[in-house]
């Protein structure tokens, strides 16, 4: 078969209307399909040359690891590798490559719909066998949630109770985990992901809100950042006692302002005692049609802000003051 170099229109119709399936499909928060899952992991079994395993079914991935801890001394072990090398060496390096990851079911979803979209569309064939072998990866993605796959029991998760998603390429249709007031993704036992813009926090971040003093002691900078996202810049700054240096326009990013500020004494030795924090926007709209505030940690010894973006870039400051706006 030639390669192909380009999609028509009408295939390109198809490919979003496989992803918004797909899509559907990993944030589907209906009760798993049971037998169905249960077929296709009994399957799975028959191909590695194991019997039909025993099943629990759990209400979340966390019971589902309570569970598997405590069938760790009598289950045996698990078979995780040899379903992925049983079902992966045919479909190539990338797809075994892709199985190294934990079983995820439903969540597998991406690189399923990565060899099934192809397939679908008729520009890649698959022998009868490795169609048959992706087929069953597809059926549990649309089934179930995590599974565990072990000698002669496979744990398996129910599908979330509820997920919540904010647009995050309004072009592309893409989506990503987010809740201002609320867990992200709920489990039917309560088990919860709190998730701001795509970012994994801890549940009270969401629920009640850091002060500036807990915002401050964070260790983890990704965590910080969403946590002074959520309090908002102007009332971080005030809180926390951050005094301002210095402020000018951005000579690369017209019509936003960058600044310096000295660092609260509490967290001064997170960055180091010899740092200033230089707060600015990003110069590239994201994908959310939003521009993102942050600071990151300069120098102590810069007192002009052009000076320590240059820094930050490794150009000198004059090459700075002359940027023209970036894309």
């Amino acid at each position: 078969m030639s390669k192909i170099a380009e999609l028509t229109a009408a295939q390109w119709e198809e490919v979003y209307r496989l992803r918004a399936e797909w899509l559907a499909a990993g944030t589907c928060c209906e009760p798993a399909d049971r037998p169905v899952s249960e077929a296709a992991i009994t399957e799975m079994y028959r191909l590695v040359g194991k019997p039909a395993p025993a099943f629990v079914w759990t209400d979340s991935p966390a019971t589902a690891s309570l569970v598997i801890w405590l069938l760790s001394g009598s289950a045996g072990r698990q078979l995780g590798d040899s379903l992925r090398d049983s079902l992966g060496d045919s479909l190539g390096d990338s797809l075994r490559g892709s199985l190294r990851g934990s079983l995820d079911g439903q969540h597998d979803g991406y690189w399923v719909a990565f060899y099934d979209a192809p397939r679908r569309l008729g520009i890649v064939t698959y022998s009868v066998e490795d169609s048959a072998k992706l087929a069953l990866w597809a059926t549990l993605a649309r089934s179930c949630g995590w599974w565990w796959p072990r000698e002669d029991v496979c744990v398996v998760s129910e599908r979330p109770l509820t997920v919540r998603t904010e647009t995050w390429d309004a072009a592309r249709g893409t989506v990503r985990l987010h809740c201002a007031d609320g867990p992200a993704m709920k489990f039917r036992d309560g088990w919860a992901v709190h998730s701001w813009h795509g970012t994994r926090v801890p549940a009270d971040l969401i629920e009640t809100g850091w002060d500036t003093e807990r915002i401050m002691t964070e260790r983890n900078a990704e965590v910080r950042r969403c946590a002074i996202e959520r309090t908002g810049w102007d009332q971080f700054i005030t809180e926390s006692g951050m005094n301002q240096v210095s402020e000018c326009a951005d000579p690369g990013n017209p019509g936003q302002v960058i600044a310096l500020y000295d660092l609260p004494e509490q967290i001064r030795g997170m960055y180091g005692e010899d740092a200033r924090m230089f707060l600015c926007v990003n110069g590239t709209i994201e994908k959310s049609g939003e521009r993102r505030r942050f600071a990151l940690p300069v120098p102590a010894h810069h007192s002009d802000p052009v000076e320590a973006a240059a820094d930050l870039y490794g150009w000198p400051a004059e090459a700075y003051r002359k940027l023209a706006r970036r894309a």
